[in-house]
C-alpha cells in the first residue's frame, strides 16, 4: 500500500458523464470545484504545476501530469519525481441511467518529510476525507442547479440545449 494518507470519496450527480468530464478535464475549472486548490497553471495537454491552501495561508505546489485519460471515463495523475508532496488521484465517470454520474475521485499523498504531512493533513481542517467529501458535495449541487450562473453551471446548461 502507498504511504501517506488515501481519500476515495463517491457522488452520484444528476448530470451526464461526457459534461462532468469536460468540467474535470478543464483545469481551470478545478478550483471551483476543490475549494483548496488556488490555482493550476498548464503546460500543454497533460502537465500542470498546482497550488493548494496549506496551512496558515501558506501555499503548497507542485507540478503534476495526466498518467491515464479515457474520455468521458476517467482521468488519472500524479506528481512529477521531487515534488514536495508525492501525490497521484484518479476520477472515474460510471453513467447511472440517461443523466446522471456516479463520480469517484480518489486521492494519495505522502509528503517528503513527516513536517510538510502535518502541515497538509491540517490545511484540509479537519479531515481530507471531510473536506474532499464536502468539495463533492458542493460540486454536486452546483451541477445540479440549473438557475445558478457559472462557468461550470453554463457547460451543464450548455449541454442540454
Amino acid at each position: 500500500m502507498w504511504p501517506g494518507i488515501f481519500v476515495k470519496e463517491r457522488v452520484t450527480i444528476h448530470a451526464p458523464a461526457d459534461v462532468l468530464f469536460d468540467v474535470w478535464r478543464d483545469a481551470d475549472n478545478l478550483p471551483s470545484v476543490m475549494p483548496f486548490v488556488e490555482w493550476i497553471d498548464r503546460f500543454g495537454d497533460r502537465r500542470s504545476h498546482w497550488a493548494v491552501q496549506g496551512p496558515a495561508g501558506s501555499l503548497v505546489e507542485w507540478d503534476a501530469e495526466i498518467t491515464t485519460e479515457v474520455p468521458d471515463e476517467l482521468i488519472a495523475w500524479r506528481s512529477v519525481p521531487g515534488a514536495v508532496v508525492a501525490n497521484a488521484g484518479s476520477v472515474l465517470f460510471q453513467p447511472v441511467g440517461l443523466y446522471s454520474t456516479r463520480l469517484t475521485l480518489v486521492l494519495q499523498f505522502a509528503p517528503a518529510d513527516g513536517r510538510v504531512g502535518a502541515a497538509m493533513a491540517l490545511a484540509f481542517g479537519r479531515s481530507p476525507d471531510t473536506e474532499i467529501r464536502g468539495a463533492l458535495m458542493s460540486h454536486k449541487q452546483m451541477m445540479e442547479s440549473t438557475g445558478r450562473q457559472s462557468p461550470i453551471s453554463e457547460v451543464w446548461m450548455a449541454a442540454n440545449r
